[in-house]
């Protein structure tokens, strides 16, 4: 019997991992049977790498766009009453005319999605033609079978016809591309083939130019610096002597520093495509998925393509390279993580070049499945706009339903009253009563349909446009030293920005710099640094050397630390960072070793990069700004992180070199909330190093360290208390028998495709613990510039304003007080997580309830005996409610469970501001979801962070708002506006936001306002003409007045018009509350302007129909006809249309005037054209109307009547009760 393939015996373990979340790419090695089911199909496919973002194609872009637009009620509504008017009965004008305004929409709205998606078939086109280089030689990915054909029929049909004419398309797969087309082997000068820049060393090549929709699972790809990454890759080799490589990831998180990957150390041996050729592996991967963070794999090798084997060279060793590790086993199993994973969409950077093979292509890379937009967010004045249009529906049914009533009683009636000769001459007698309101019905719904205003939601999403384009080119939000104007990332947001209650803010970053400057230290009990933190509590003195007290009672105490020792502080030193003496002259002593391991466990426990400017000094880019700043502090004390190489850590001390070797990294998540790292140094004893949250470094303290945790605690209080930001480091020496065991199951956790994550925090959990407390970090984070006066204006606005942060309480609240939050005269309630012993959940309850019983009194609540924990603390306030809640993460964690959340939003919500410290990401939604879906109450939220931990909390507000900061876009690419500085958060919303909300109010009431003007009066009219469906306005200006007559005014009204100018908004912060009462947009306004409309409506009916009775009006003796009528209506009706919108614009300009006079004069330049076109209804009515002197008076005197009431009852209101508007107006 020959002997198993390790392969295959590898792959066979996992025969039924296949129906399980993961999947298998073969590599030089055909894939087994169990891939198959009974008829040979694949049970797992891999999709091409080309994408697709574009909705349509040329054919399919008329039914589907029609398809779309018609499911629009309003769109399908007025369809229908086009097809009734080809049958005859109902045809009021030619169906075709009818349909002009439908037609003028449907494409306009065509127009404009048809130019988006050939904007996205350009982008998908230019990117999926990109190229990269694959193996050049006669190579054959074995996964072909289970690739998903990417060829439309249409594609296929082409290229079946191209090859019968001979035509060659270079994007086939399986064709090797022409010398020529290689970069690789194009003739060097002098005539001279160039030799290929990366061969193996053997001289063997080459790569092949490739298109990105060309590379598919399996494929060998060669990247080079700079070159984007075309599909998400495992790395296998690089150009780096530890195997390493640099990646940008802008353009997926938005993140601007570097990150290191890793190429896999049992294939490091790879630099050629004959390696790529010879190599035989199978990679088992988790099912794609959307986590940009996480990839969970495994890649199982024979003993041929492990580092050292015979075949590659005994022992070969490269660029420094070691040999075969003696621990691997001949048929290796090597875990596969995020470290070893190039994402698509990144960059290789600062790396010659690396080799990998494509493990997820097209829609499957973790791009394209997280490249779905943020959570659908409709404005609230959108939402209340339904409603109203429902209304308008409901006015159109009442008078549909009046006509059917009262067509076939007027026509008993008349026939009954008429003499017997005219009973066959003028009246039909043959419809029954039911066939007469049933054309009744549909005549009037016809006539009537302009109550439904087609036009509404294009002139308002045009409108919401233009002010979106405003907020981006207003200079006064612009952020020079970052190139950033506020962004508008949703363009149909803005009125929001005016109705906001609530903010929820993060806190570094966001009201902070997040720019990290190491101030104090705490080891071994003493601390070092000078007190010069920025953000210290009002009334708080500088340290006078008492015993540390806890907080208590009502009291914010300050914590007494013990004397800082200045004998190892010498002067000359970068910040507050002491310098260590040198062993000799310190005497050795025990403060020198345990500051010298202080700095020392700065230096290596971290992640991150380091690298040398032009002058040779070193510059460290870490992923979090903290940790930054640690190894920064580390290298002023003279502990120098210099260098990584392979897995060694090289670190200066004093100017000596030490050489450390990294055996483990147990990264940094939110559950865990530490970092640590496994070293062995030069002496051969193996230490682990673990720095994080206090809270988490005491659970794993080894016993009989409880004096140095007490001074320690209260050190990390004082610099809470101070503003800074604190961390613990603990250590603890490993044995080699304790490490190897741990290793093992390390190891297995790592190989896990299932679970991963839980294991490795497991394995983790199993090693953390009996930790030695080396010292305590503080970090100041100072305040962004304006931030006090930013929110000091916002809650002056009526806005409340909650902090969300992961830091201590201590530092959250000084934090507050600092950022004008926390006022002089405001009472904290203070709710902390219960003590050892207690149950949680009933202590937050007793707290909770305590508070709302005996600070706001008269609620029923139950007496509880309790005592709820609160604090006075000093500044003024100009907000009714003095109260401020302070709750840390435990307690929430109970608070927002069912059975208490109403009882934490009845506290919360009566409070001024809200301050929830060591909160998790998922918290900072969940506290968000709480106020935003607030019983009996709408309630309108914007959340403000900088960071991916809030990008959940930026997504579940109705308005999110992102802080290009320092750390990165994440929070940026998913909100819906993009600003530099929190004090521009201000001005967006009390200027550009309250602006915006009272333009699109006071528009979308215009706009129903105009519509119920024009149908009205056809409904006075029906009486006159025997409800006969007979309209006393022509068709055709029907069909005009929305489109043409007067749409600019009302859009021109909600882009322009200031009903305060900035300054004023900014002098005068109560002015915002009318959009937090939503006192511009609400039923009972749309009830006064139906009731206005209805009043004006009489005036237009009226009016005309007494000046143009039956006496004659002409010369010639000639008496006004319906055609006179419809002429004087239809202009008196535009006209006051027009003039109710000039009378309630605040704001004129000479483009309001050239915009009214010209919507005005459009309708008598259009009757004069209308009137002069043969086989016109209007012919020749202009040469009567236009020359009699009671139509030029008709306008001014309708006008007059119209608005006279509405002017008197303002200006006397502006008199005898101004609003506040009016004031600030004056």
């Amino acid at each position: 019997m020959p002997p198993a393939d390790p392969l295959r015996s590898t792959a066979s373990i996992n025969a039924t991992s296949d129906r399980s979340p993961s999947r298998s790419v073969y590599i030089n090695d055909p894939p087994d049977a169990y891939h198959f089911n009974s008829l040979g199909e694949p049970l797992q496919t891999f999709p091409p790498n080309g994408i697709t973002t574009s909705k349509y194609n040329l054919m399919t872009f008329v039914p589907k766009n029609l398809w779309e637009q018609f499911r629009r009620v309003a769109n399908l509504f007025f369809l229908s009453l086009i097809i009734v008017q080809f049958f005859p009965a109902y045809r009021t004008i030619n169906p075709f005319v009818a349909a002009l305004p439908l037609f003028v929409i449907v494409c306009l709205t065509a127009a404009k999605d048809g130019f988006e998606d050939w904007r996205r078939h350009k982008s998908d086109q230019q990117i999926n033609g990109q190229k990269t280089w694959t193996v050049g030689l006669e190579w054959r990915n074995v996964n072909e079978p289970f690739f998903v054909s990417d060829r439309s029929l249409m594609q296929l049909v082409r290229d079946r016809i191209a090859g019968w004419c001979g035509f060659y398309r270079s994007s086939c797969r399986g064709k090797v591309f022409p010398s020529a087309e290689s970069e690789f082997a194009k003739p060097a000068a002098g005539g001279a083939e160039a030799k290929p820049e990366i061969v193996s060393a053997d001289g063997l090549g080459p790569w092949r130019a490739t298109a990105w929709q060309d590379v598919r699972v399996g494929d060998f790809v060669l990247l080079r610096g700079n070159d984007p990454i075309p599909s998400d890759v495992i790395i296998l080799s690089t150009s780096e002597p530890d195997a390493l490589c640099y990646v940008e990831t802008k353009n997926l998180d938005g993140e601007t520093n570097l990150k290191i990957r890793r190429a896999l150390e049992e294939t490091r041996w790879m630099r050629g495509a004959q390696d790529c050729v010879e190599l035989r592996c199978i990679l088992e991967t988790e099912k794609p998925n959307t986590s940009l963070y996480t990839f969970v794999g495994k890649l199982s090798l024979p003993s041929s393509c492990l580092i050292g084997d015979p075949h590659h060279g005994a022992g070969r060793s490269f660029n420094g390279g070691d040999a075969k590790p003696a621990e691997l086993s001949l048929d290796a199993k090597v875990p596969l993580n995020m470290d070893n994973m190039l994402m698509r969409g990144c960059i290789l950077r600062n790396t010659e070049w690396a080799i990998g093979i494509a493990v997820y292509t097209g829609p499957d890379t973790k791009i394209r499945m997280n490249a779905g937009a943020t959570p659908s967010k409709r404005s609230v004045i959108e939402r209340t706009m339904n409603p109203q249009v429902f209304g308008n529906l409901g006015l159109l049914v009442i008078m549909c339903v009046v006509m059917t009533l009262m067509a076939p009683e007027w026509q008993v009636d008349e026939e009954a009253s008429s003499p017997p000769w005219l009973d066959q001459t003028f009246l039909s007698t043959d419809d029954s009563w039911a066939q007469v309101a049933f054309n009744a019905f549909w005549l009037g719904l016809i006539a009537f349909q302009n109550v439904v205003p087609i036009s509404l939601y294009l002139t308002v999403e045009i409108v919401k446009t233009l002010q979106a384009y405003f907020i981006f080119q207003d200079i006064k939000m612009y952020y020079e030293p970052l190139d950033q104007p506020c962004i508008p990332r949703s363009w149909n947001l803005a009125d929001d920005l005016g109705q906001i209650e609530y903010i929820f803010s993060d806190k570094t970053g966001t009201l902070t710099r997040n720019v990290m400057e190491f101030k104090k230290l705490s080891v071994n009990g003493v601390v070092y640094g000078q007190g010069i933190g920025t953000a210290i509590s009002p009334g708080h003195e500088a340290s006078d050397g008492s015993k540390s007290k806890s907080m208590t009672g009502s009291t914010l105490l300050r914590n007494a630390l013990a004397p800082i020792d200045r004998r190892s502080h010498l002067p000359g030193v970068a910040s507050s960072i002491p310098t260590i003496p040198l062993a000799e002259e310190s005497g050795a002593t025990s403060q020198h070793a345990a500051l010298t391991e202080f700095f020392l466990s700065l230096a290596v426990c971290h992640s991150v990069l380091v690298s040398r400017d032009a002058d040779g000094e070193l510059r460290y880019k870490a992923q979090s700004p903290d940790e930054a700043a640690l190894v920064q502090a580390a290298k002023d004390a003279g502990f120098a992180f210099v260098a990584r190489d392979g897995r060694d850590i090289v670190v200066a001390v004093r100017g000596v070199y030490h050489k450390m070797k990294l055996l483990n990294v147990l990264e940094f998540n939110s559950t865990r909330k530490r970092m640590s790292v496994v070293v062995r140094r030069p002496g051969g004893e193996i230490v682990l190093y673990c720095k994080g949250a206090d809270s988490v470094i005491y659970e794993r303290l080894r016993e009989g360290q409880d004096a140095l945790k007490s001074v320690t605690t209260a050190h990390l209080e004082y610099f809470a208390e101070e503003g800074l930001r604190t961390l613990c480091i603990g250590s603890t020496i490993l044995s080699e028998e304790v490490y190897d065991t741990w290793f093992k199951t390390y190891t297995e956790a790592s190989l896990a495709l299932e679970n991963r994550e839980e294991l490795l925090d497991a394995a983790a959990e199993s090693i953390e613990k009996s930790l030695t407390l080396i010292g305590a970090t503080a970090i100041e984070d100072r305040l962004q510039d304006g931030v006090p006066e930013c929110i000091g204006l916002l809650m002056d606005a009526g806005i409340k304003v909650w902090v969300l942060t992961g830091d201590k309480m201590e530092t959250a609240i000084n934090i507050g007080f600092s950022c004008n939050l926390l006022a002089r005269d405001m009472r904290l309630i203070i709710v902390r997580g219960a003590g050892a012993g207690e149950d949680e959940g009933p202590a937050i309850r007793r707290q909770l309830n305590e508070a709302l019983e005996r600070l706001f009194p008269g609620d029923g609540v139950p007496r509880m005996s309790t005592k709820a924990r609160d604090t006075a603390a000093p500044r003024s306030s100009l907000v009714a409610m003095q109260f401020g809640l302070v709750i840390d993460g435990a307690a929430l964690r109970y608070a927002l469970e069912p059975d208490v959340r109403t009882v934490l939003l009845e506290v919360s919500t009566r409070c001024a501001a809200v301050i929830c410290c060591r909160v998790s990401p998922l918290q900072k939604a969940q506290v968000v979801e709480l106020v935003k879906n607030r019983p009996g109450k709408k309630t309108v939220c914007l959340a403000i962070g900088d960071g991916a931990n809030d990008v959940s909390m930026i997504q579940a507000a109705h308005v999110g708002v992102g802080i290009a900061g320092e750390e990165g876009m994440q929070a940026v690419m998913a909100s819906d506006y993009a600003i530099a500085q929190f004090r521009f958060l201000g001005r967006l919303l009390l200027v550009h936001g309250r602006w915006s909300y009272k333009r699109t109010s006071e528009m979308i009431l215009c706009f129903f306002f105009k519509n119920i003007l024009f149908v009205l009066p056809l409904f006075w009219y029906q009486p006159f003409a025997g409800y006969s469906g007979t309209m006393v306005i022509e068709f055709t200006y029907s069909l005009l007045y929305n489109v043409v007559f007067t749409s600019l005014p009302v859009g021109i009204l909600g882009v322009y018009d200031q009903d305060v100018r900035d300054h004023s908004a900014f002098k005068v912060p109560p002015l915002y509350k009318s959009g937090i009462f939503n006192s511009y947009f609400s039923l009972r306004l749309f009830a006064l302007y139906v009731l206005e409309a209805a009043y004006q409506s009489l005036i237009v009916l009226f009016f005309p129909l007494f000046a143009y009775n039956e006496q004659a009006q002409w010369s010639n003796g000639r008496c006004s006809d319906l055609d006179t009528l419809r002429v004087a209506i239809a202009t008196v009706c535009v006209l006051n249309a027009n003039m109710f919108v000039a009378v309630n614009t605040t704001t004129w300009t000479w483009f309001n005037f050239a915009v009214y006079g010209a919507s005005t004069a459009c309708v008598l330049f259009y009757t004069l054209i209308y009137s002069a076109y043969p086989g016109s209804a209007l012919m020749g009515v202009t040469n009567e109307i236009f020359t009699s002197p009671t139509f030029w008076l008709l306008l001014p005197l309708a006008t007059v009547a119209c608005h006279l009431p509405r002017m008197v009852v303002r200006y006397a209101g502006r008199i005898i009760a101004p609003t506040d508007v009016e004031i600030v107006q004056e």
